[in-house]
């Protein structure tokens, strides 16, 4: 008898074909089977070190033999350990529901990483050595300056604050003229140096003008020219320093100057350093403010830092023999790309993921065979800042040097190995970037490129040497994170000048990403990109809700003909509107594109209705979640933050889990976050059921998704301890009012509300923090109950059972009425809260859901009062209370408060708050995308009945008013699907159930019928 049974999706770490590997991998797989109701009944796993080798079943690494069992997701791989770099090819077999062995299947593989420091065969961190990187001796400067009062300082050959070389324009010193005043200082103390009448070139009445300064250093003599006239020619002492700007006073009033367009070159007329000052904060001089473009000082003296932006680094390799397979294992702080051989390697962007880096790192894998071979070779590492200095003190802050390490893993042919790895050998130089900041933006120049930099045969005489750095945690393991990637291009879809010179583009959607450009003209010609997510009622960019990020991109032109692209590689913004200025001739619908970017996860879930307002809701939503994942959540991509939001996870994930594959995602961020953990400067919050508390529920719904026990089974011990810690310093278990955040950012009520306009004075965040708090710790009790039964712990199962009744209990007793109706004062959540949860009095969940219904449809005109829990949970809360249909008509609201009111002004993702302005806000907030899971389990009816979908309830909620609903997830053992119609008082439902698995569907008439796997319909009449 044929097998009805075919074994795909082959997954190590749930991830296919894994580079890096640390430890045993979990494995998994899924079944497909025409056969309705088919089933696993055992399965054999094979591994071994060739594909040859396992087709002829010869599992030389290791052989499970038959286990008699359903499993077939995170089961453990029990063999031995295998060498760094070693691919494992592995297959299953398995036996279906009447015995039969399965046909042959697929193979996959995955490869152990470097996981020990004697891994990494002796690969050093490396640092440039920038000792003399910004001295010079002999050299061009140029730069544009204006007297904005009293002088105008410029420093050279400074080898520090105490010792350099100053020429100053002065308009104060002297009446009626203006004076050169060239000085130098040694050891502290000034020597003025002469004066020089600039008459011929500046007047008094001039003086405030732009004007250009040249700095002829070549030996001992030093040529001055102003404005393309020589004004002086001078004898100084010989030495090698750097460049800066000096403020002071002159005669009684405080020196201030700005300045442009600075630069370097060496006498041959190479470009030494240059710095157009169009990025603010300005990277080259911490501190000096840029305004309009231009560098403003002030200090005594404020001098060029000596830590380069993004310097590329390179080494050069001879590989002599044939290559047969190479790996290269890497990290770079803050952002890196690794070259080779004159390309980048891989396609992933805004490497490596933000960690605690203190603590732990996490090195990418390539598989890198076809970039290097026999011969020459050569291999570059570009750093950028990342998460630097700059970067919120809330998020995870890299403050040491830009540093790296490589290793990368040659095997030859012949079967021997060899490792090129950093080391002091290795040389750096500036690159092209001239500036990069994750909330300013990137700086380009490229006329600074040097062409040919990551290839062999590479003059880098000029270059300068690498030091030693010291490791920045003693944490370096492979990232199993889904990498940051562009994901989408989308065009434009409207181009306006709303002011001569400025172009403003709208790309329809707000995104997270950048802006690629196309451009052609003369070299030394200037771009800027800047991003917003609205425009004012001028067309020009409303800039509001960037708060203090100046999300602006600058290209300069470099000599090269024809159309150069170009595109940030070290930042990123938020935005659905681009700015363009400086842009030579006009620019059209196909100068910019937009580039999507984020973590690339895979779309899980999807859901269709017969309500387009509905599919926008969700898609809205959606979108949000994506642009809010990099290598960690994010609160938005927009303004000055960025940060991890341990809240806002805690009130979507739910939904995430859904919509998007994101085993892996959240698997890492529980490794930064652990249940318990705070964000950085923010140690108050740790122990906060709707902040540190987020990672407790986490863990647990992780399993439920993907059944992955081992991953819960490490969070274990610190969901303990959190809710033993809790409940110890609450011992009534009722949190008080003053701490937390509580239902975060429910509608304003006042006036500033506006209709829904608001205004800077609206909002008002912080709502029910007792309630809220008190109520998520017994959600969170519940989630290590679970979990201690699932791990084979009972006695802290019934320990955490208990004290999650005790605390419904202590709950019901202070915030319950005494009609038995409303908890608290009223307020939607205070209600949602327990029916959501199950802390209801099972005699009173009638009247509460009643009064919940009445006060959204009578008090609230329909509308909801919620903040980010409240809108999370109710479906939830009015399902249990058998009134679905208030949650549609919630839902199908057009005025304020609302989605609909939201997408009515436009909006392509979630606000921050209900209003359009408010004291805090964006329009790309992934924290209200919560609601999105009820499309799957409340109005689909989709949940898991055991970890992992093992089985399955499909029980649909049907609101009257809705007559189409399509919901599908790919689970970790295949996909689910529930697509229901009411058509008068008939209900037709058609259900999907993946083999392996079953699935029980309560009809809304309550009739419930098992199911096994394959499609099923069934119709009942049903009223709605």
């Amino acid at each position: 008898m044929p097998a009805s049974v075919q074994v795909f999706d082959l997954r190590a770490d749930n991830v296919a074909n894994p580079l890096a590997v640390s430890g045993a991998p979990a494995l998994s797989w899924k079944l497909r089977s025409g056969r309705p109701g088919e089933r696993q009944t055992a399965y054999r796993i094979l591994v071994a070190s060739s594909p040859r080798l396992l087709a002829q079943h010869r599992a030389d690494v290791w052989d499970s033999g038959k286990v008699v069992s359903a499993e077939s997701v995170a089961v453990p791989y029990r063999g031995p350990a295998t060498g760094v770099g070693r691919r494992n090819y592995w297959t299953v077999e398995v036996w279906d529901a009447r015995g039969i062995l399965s046909g042959k299947a697929e193979t996959g593989w995955w490869e152990t990483g470097p996981a020990q420091p004697a891994d990494w065969a002796g690969a050093k961190w490396i640092t440039p050595d920038t000792g003399a990187a910004y001295a010079w001796q002999d050299f061009v400067l140029d730069v544009d300056f204006t007297i904005k009062a009293a002088a105008a300082s410029v420093v050279f050959r400074a080898t520090g604050p105490d010792d350099f070389l100053m020429w100053q324009v002065n308009a104060a010193e002297a009446p009626g003229k203006v004076l050169l005043r060239p000085h130098a200082k040694s050891h502290g103390s000034f020597a003025l140096l002469g004066e020089t009448d600039l008459s011929p070139v500046i007047t008094p009445q001039n003086a405030g003008a732009p004007h250009h300064l040249r700095v002829e250093a070549r030996g001992s003599t030093v040529v001055t020219a102003i404005d393309g006239t020589q004004v002086d020619s001078r004898t100084v002492d010989v030495r090698t320093g750097t460049v800066g700007f000096r403020t002071s006073i002159s005669q009684g009033t405080p020196e201030a100057a700005a300045y442009d367009d600075l630069a370097v070159h060496g006498l041959d007329g190479a470009l030494l350093f240059a710095d157009d000052f169009s990025s603010t904060p300005d990277s080259r001089f911490p501190g000096a403010p840029v305004t309009d473009g231009k560098l403003e000082p002030q200090g005594d003296p404020i001098l060029l830092a000596q830590s380069p932006d993004a310097p590329l680094l390179r080494h050069e390799f001879v590989l002599d023999k044939p290559v047969a397979s190479a790996r290269a294992y890497v990290y770079g702080l803050g952002f890196y790309e690794l070259h080779l051989n004159g390309g980048k390697v891989g396609d992933q962007v805004l490497s490596p993921g933000s960690t605690p880096y203190d603590k732990r790192n996490l090195y990418d894998s390539f598989d890198v065979t076809a970039q290097v071979h026999k011969g020459p070779n050569a291999a570059g590492l570009w750093l950028g800042n990342g998460y630097g200095p700059r970067f919120s003190q809330y998020g995870f802050r890299w403050t040491g040097p830009k540093q790296g390490i490589l290793a990368l893993a040659v095997t030859f042919t012949d079967g021997t190995r060899r490792t090129i790895t950093t080391d002091g050998s290795w040389r750096w130089s500036d690159g092209p970037v001239t500036a990069n900041d994750l909330y300013a933006g990137e700086s380009y120049d490229a006329r600074l490129q040097q062409a040919g930099w990551d290839r062999p045969g590479f003059d880098d005489a000029a270059w300068h040497p690498v030091r030693l750095a010291t490791a920045p945690s003693p944490s370096l393991t492979g990232s199993t994170a889904p990498p940051i990637r562009v994901v989408r291009t989308i065009r434009p879809v409207s181009v306006q000048q709303p002011r001569p010179g400025v172009y403003v583009y709208d790309f329809g959607e707000n995104f997270a990403g950048w802006a690629q450009l196309r451009v052609a003209g003369p070299a030394g010609t200037t771009v800027r990109m800047r991003t917003a997510e609205e425009v004012a009622s001028d067309g020009t960019l409303d800039t509001a809700t960037n708060r203090n990020a100046a999300s602006t991109d600058s290209y300069t032109l470099g000599p090269a003909r024809g159309v150069q692209v170009y595109e940030p590689r070290f930042t990123y913004h938020g935005f659905r509107y681009l700015e363009l200025t400086g842009y030579p001739g006009t620019p059209d619908l196909g100068s910019v594109a937009g580039r999507v970017v984020h973590a690339d996860v895979a779309g899980t879930g999807h859901v269709e209705t017969s309500d387009p307002l509905l599919n926008t809701i969700w898609a809205n939503n959606r979108r949000a979640v994506l642009n809010n994942s990099m290598s960690l959540p994010t609160d938005n991509p927009v303004r000055d933050e960025r940060t991890p939001p341990g809240m806002d996870v805690q009130a979507y994930h739910d939904a995430s889990v859904l919509d998007f594959g994101m085993d892996a995602f959240y698997g890492k961020y529980l490794l930064d976050l652990p249940p318990g953990t705070a964000l950085p400067s923010d140690d108050g919050n740790a122990q906060l059921p709707d902040m540190g508390g987020g990672s407790v529920d986490l863990a647990w719904s992780l399993y439920e998704q993907y059944g992955n026990l081992t991953r819960l089974a490490a969070a274990y011990p610190a969901m303990k301890t959190f809710v033993d810690t809790n409940a110890a310093a609450y011992p009534g278990f009722i949190w008080p009012d003053d701490r937390g955040f509580g239902d975060w950012c429910p509608p304003d009520r006042s006036p500033n509300a506006g209709g829904g306009q608001g205004n800077p004075s609206a909002g008002d965040c912080f709502s029910e923090r007792s309630i809220v708090n008190t109520a998520l710790s017994y959600r969170q009790a519940q989630d290590v109950a679970k979990a201690a039964r699932a791990l084979g712990n009972p006695g802290d199962a019934t320990h955490f059972a208990d004290l999650a009744a005790a605390i419904a209990a202590a709950f019901n007793a202070h915030f319950l009425d005494a009609a038995g109706t409303t908890y608290g004062d009223g307020r939607q959540t205070s209600s949602i809260l327990p029916l959501a949860f199950g802390m209801v009095p099972p005699d009173k969940v009638a009247g509460v859901g009643a009064k919940l219904a009445d006060t959204i449809l009578k008090k609230n005109a329909g509308h909801l009062d919620t903040g980010i829990f409240g809108t999370r949970y109710l479906p939830e809360a009015l399902a249990k209370a058998g009134r679905i249909d208030v949650a549609l008509t919630v839902l199908r609201q057009k005025t304020y408060p609302g989605f609909g009111y939201e997408i009515g002004r436009g909006a392509t993702t979630p606000w921050e708050q209900w209003t359009y302005e408010s004291g805090m806000e964006t329009h790309d907030h992934a924290m209200f995308a919560g609601i999105n899971a009820a499309f799957y389990t409340q109005f689909a009816g989709i949940t898991p009945a055991s970890p992992g979908y093992a089985s399955i309830s499909i029980a649909p909620q049907v609101p009257a008013g809705l007559g189409h609903v399509a919901a599908s997830i790919d689970t970790v053992r295949g996909a689910v699907a529930s697509e229901w119609t009411q058509t008068g008082c008939r209900f037709d439902l058609t259900v999907t159930v993946p083999a392996n698995t079953t699935a029980t569907v309560t009809l809304p008439t309550g009739t419930r019928i098992p199911v096994g796997s394959g499609t099923s319909k069934f119709t009942a009449r049903h009223c709605a």
